[in-house]
């Protein structure tokens, strides 16, 4: 009669057994954080605030909770995967960079798991949920540059794991990163330009971007070292959009730039950010009976597919995605090796190819 009674209350003993989620749900955190507030587990290099640690440990003595020691041993592993942030904006860019990161973390032995930030209904903390979950080993932050919100990106993963990794430069002390030297891609089309006999000039969609403000940014310091006397402005951006709208750069956009500025201040080179706005100023300069490049020279940025595939073929800079993505994979495999990686700040300079749209003066 005894050992019947007593099944009954060993079975209600284990289910009502107190689990990291039951400490997490009273706490308001999440189980990941409960784990490195009680085990100190590596899992997912989640820093928790003293403060929180104590309420944790706390709560845990309170319920009398019992830690499951096999589990515990599983959560120390490694998990050879790394969480990748990425825009959810579908663009050529985007895509070549996470077929690139795929091949490299292979290589190295890692998986990763792609988590797209939408930035029209931010939700950080579900995609970070997802990372803690999974246990990444560590972090590479494909865009973190978003209009309004420049530093939320970078502070909250900086807070959360250990190991981070960014392409470009991030506005926090101490990044990690790897980007290519957009200013020095503004001084070099600039340049390139003038020794091709050509009055310069640089369209841009708008400033609010990361590479955009950099670009302009080299545009004009080459500009004025160059031709301090010209009084024109030598970057045209279209108006900023209002918050709740897309930023566009269409056929009329291109329109307008040259209608409106590169024709009245006779400006016979025009660098364009990005490949596409720049096929669209190649259509629109066609469109008023303008030849490309004999009376206005064009040069994109991105060195995309449809350089080769407009007419005349687009000259371009090239943003170095492959030898960014692999200096990216080798810092964060360094880290998560607890090595030094041998550089963490990667500026890599741009690489112009030029093309039929811009072709230097003959000697």
């Amino acid at each position: 009669m005894n050992s019947a009674n007593n099944k009954p209350s060993s079975s209600k003993s284990k289910k009502n057994r107190v689990t990291l989620a039951d400490i997490a749900r009273t706490a308001g955190v999440s189980t990941a954080v409960v784990s490195v507030a009680l085990h100190g587990s590596a899992k997912g290099n989640i820093r928790v605030s003293p403060a929180m640690v104590k309420k944790i440990k706390a709560l845990a003595k309170k319920e009398r909770y019992i830690p499951n020691q096999a589990a515990r041993q599983l959560s120390l592993q490694r998990s050879k995967t790394w969480g990748i942030l990425c825009d959810s904006m579908p663009t050529e860019l985007n895509a070549s960079r996470l077929a690139l990161l795929h091949k490299e973390a292979r290589d190295k032995g890692y998986r990763v798991i792609v988590e797209y930030y939408d930035r029209t209904r931010p939700d950080m903390d579900s995609l970070l949920e997802v990372f803690h979950n999974l246990g990444v080993d560590g972090v590479i932050c494909l865009h973190h540059h978003f209009p309004n919100q420049h530093t939320l990106i970078p502070r909250l993963l900086k807070k959360n794991f250990d190991h981070v990794v960014f392409i470009d430069r991030p506005e926090i002390p101490k990044p990690c990163f790897c980007g290519v030297d957009y200013i020095e891609a503004g001084r070099m089309v600039y340049r390139t330009l003038r020794q091709c006999g050509l009055q310069p000039g640089m369209i841009i969609k708008n400033l609010l971007w990361y590479a955009a403000p950099l670009l302009a940014k080299g545009f004009i310091e080459a500009h004025k070292a160059d031709r301090p006397e010209d009084d024109y402005v030598p970057v045209w951006t279209a108006e900023k959009p209002d918050e709740n709208d897309k930023p566009i750069f269409d056929i009329a956009t291109a329109r307008r730039a040259l209608d409106s500025w590169a024709l009245p201040n006779k400006l016979t080179g025009l660098a364009v950010f990005g490949d596409e706005q720049a096929a669209l100023v190649l259509n629109a300069l066609q469109d008023r009976g303008l030849r490309v490049p004999q009376d206005v020279a064009v040069i994109g940025v991105g060195n995309a597919r449809i350089c080769e595939l407009v007419r005349p073929t687009l000259s371009s800079v090239d943003l170095q995605v492959e030898l960014t993505i692999h200096s990216a994979v080798e810092m964060l495999y360094q880290l998560c090796q607890n090595k030094t990686p041998v550089t963490t700040k990667c500026l890599i300079e741009p690489v112009l190819h030029l093309r039929h749209s811009c072709q230097p003066e003959q000697t």
